[in-house]
């Protein structure tokens, strides 16, 4: 579901954006190299609808899952 209105500021101006997106964990980064969402053009702000959510998980489990048996 795309949004009419940004949450944050209230902006209509919302644009849809495909592309790199960095995901900061505790210790690293992780670059996840194609990811849909919208952007608000006055804020800045990123959203991310569901299967943009789904393909960042896949992306972060990983990583939670190797930073907690190395600990």
């Amino acid at each position: 579901m795309e949004l009419k209105k940004c949450p944050l500021c209230g902006s209509n101006d919302l644009v849809k954006v495909t592309g790199a997106f960095t995901v900061p964990m505790k210790k690293k980064s992780i670059l996840i190299p194609r990811v849909s969402r919208q952007k608000c053009v006055e804020c800045g702000e990123e959203f991310f609808n569901h299967e943009s959510n789904r393909e960042l998980d896949r992306y972060r489990k990983p990583n939670i899952r190797h930073a907690k048996a190395a600990a």
